[in-house]
């Protein structure tokens, strides 16, 4: 806090970013004039964990944002969700319901539910999910998804959380580590 800094990058997350958050808030970390990089910051179980403890104005990045896809697979998700659970889903929530998706259409089209044969169906297929099309890369069958980077705004008037602001999507293969570099070998 006494450094020169112009910015930190935080890449703690779940309870130890919500740990860490009221414990820079109890010290006047926010108060510094410092630009703030929350790389998991964005999780809708941390948002809900500190609710207007997390400060407004700090960027905040997540693998799935509930309201930055405008497509019917996503209100549908979104709206099921918000009615079984009284609140907004979260990417943990958005990746389970879309691996649930992907299994069922590689065994479909591997027509089997062998393993072996249901993860060569998903080398390089693509499908539809919640944050858009999902493409699996064939060399190490990563699923290549959109991360989502905001700006922390006004609370949500209806599930108590910061909204994001200044949303931005990446396209998940312009910034995904490339198989060279990942070293991953299948």
């Amino acid at each position: 806090m006494n450094s020169d800094a112009d910015g930190v990058l935080i890449s703690v997350w779940g309870g130890d970013l919500v740990n860490f958050v009221r414990q820079a808030n109890n010290r006047g970390f926010f108060d510094k004039d410092l630009e703030l990089l929350f790389t998991v910051g964005a999780a809708t179980e941390v948002l809900s964990a500190l609710g207007d403890e997390m400060p407004e104005g700090v960027h905040l990045s997540t693998r799935y944002w509930y309201d930055a896809y405008d497509n019917d697979i996503n209100a549908a998700f979104v709206k099921a969700y918000v009615d079984a659970y009284d609140g907004p889903p979260s990417y943990n929530a958005e990746g389970a319901y879309a691996a649930i998706y992907a299994y069922k259409k590689a065994m479909e089209a591997a027509g089997t539910t062998d393993g072996p044969a249901v993860a060569k169906a998903l080398s390089g297929m693509s499908m539809e999910a919640p944050n858009g099309t999902v493409k699996f890369r064939e060399a190490d069958n990563q699923a290549m998804v959109s991360p989502n980077w905001g700006v922390s705004g006004p609370m949500h008037p209806d599930y108590a959380i910061r909204t994001l602001a200044n949303l931005q999507i990446f396209d998940g293969e312009e910034v995904a580590r490339s198989v060279e570099e990942t070293g991953c070998k299948l």
